[in-house]
This record gives structure tokens, sequence and C-alpha cells, in this order.
């Protein structure tokens, strides 16, 4: 079943989870993987853009968290994945500070609702993937070719030498929605191909 939601919008978010309540019993999985990536340099950023991109990102995963757990304390358990970014940890590609620091607090409450619901047998963990080879993340790399810095760009950094495939991001969520991954919990799982290493 698809349906649209605003996950920024907390009306929204309930209707969406109503819905979901009412169709199919309630969540058993939730993974928050809304997104906006715009760059903008630090000095022209402007608190709209900030708040947006905050909006998106880290209250948007925070209302359809609080709307998971409510329906996986009533079932009796659950997992919860948060798409993070390793920009929550590390710089990779500037000018990109309302998106890292939107990720770094996805990070944040992943440790917090991690603790928090453990006792519910609900488990948060997130997921940090680096450079993709997406539709959106090759619009980005066109639009700021040639002006594109930051360490991502410093040649042999990213050991496997290329983004990733989004099915490789993907077999990393299955893991940790599956009873396969049953004693992670509160984890930032890196799938960088090696980048933090560096």
């Amino acid at each position: 079943m698809a349906l649209e939601m605003d996950v920024a919008d907390e009306a929204s978010v309930a209707a969406g989870f109503d819905r979901v309540q009412r169709s199919w019993s309630g969540v058993d999985v939730l993974v928050n993987n809304a997104a906006y990536r715009q760059k903008c340099a630090t000095l022209s950023l402007s608190a709209t853009e900030w708040d947006q991109m905050h909006a998106l990102i880290a209250r948007g995963t925070f209302l359809c968290l609080k709307a998971a757990v409510q329906q996986m304390q009533a079932r009796g358990g659950g997992s919860i994945v948060n798409i993070s970014s390793v920009s929550a940890v590390r710089p990779t590609i500037m000018p990109n500070l309302h998106y890292d620091s939107a990720k770094a607090g996805v990070d944040g409450l992943t440790r917090l609702a991690a603790v928090e619901f453990a006792k519910d047998g609900i488990r948060v963990n997130s997921i940090q993937p680096g450079g993709m080879n997406t539709q959106g993340a090759n619009n980005i790399r066109s639009a700021l070719a040639g002006n594109m810095v930051g360490p991502w760009m410093i040649p042999g950094r990213l050991p496997l030498g290329r983004p990733a495939d989004p099915i490789e991001v993907a077999r990393a969520v299955l893991f940790l929605a599956s009873e396969a991954s049953s004693y992670v919990n509160g984890a930032h799982l890196l799938v960088d191909g090696g980048y933090s290493v560096g």
C-alpha cells in the first residue's frame, strides 16, 4: 500500500500512521529514509534553508519514530532503522553544514531511543551511507562539477573506489530490520566503502 505523507507535518504523519494501523494493524518495521540534499555555503545559508533541512531530516525522523513506537509498543516490539550519513561523523563534501548537523541529530535520536524503548522490544539503529550512485546524487555531482571540495574528493580516499549502489545500502537496512540483527541496538552501521577508515 502506498500513501503520501509530509514527514515534517505532525498531522500528516498521524494520519498516515493511522491509515497503516487501520489497514495492517500497525507497524513492525520503520525505515526513516526521507531526504533533502541541497548544498549551500555556510555564510550564504539562510535560517529558512536551515529550518527546511532540519524539518525534513531531524523533525521528520522524530515524528515518524514517535508514531511507529506507539504502534510497536502495542504489538510487542519492532525495529526502526534511521538513514543517517557518514556526514554525521565526518565531513565529506563541503559546503554541507545544515545537512551534516541534521544527520548528526538523527544519530543522537537513534542512540537515545534505542535505550528508552529497549524495554518494549523495540530496536533502534541507524545506517551511515557514504556516496550513493542514485539519480539525485548524480544530479548534484553534475551541478557541482569542478566545484566539489572536501575529503571525499581526495584521490584514493575511498578504498572501494566508487559510490554505493542503492541495493548495497538496502541490504544493510534489511539486516537491521530483520531478526538477523536481534542483538543489535543503538548501532550506527557504516556503509561507506571504507571512507571512514581514511
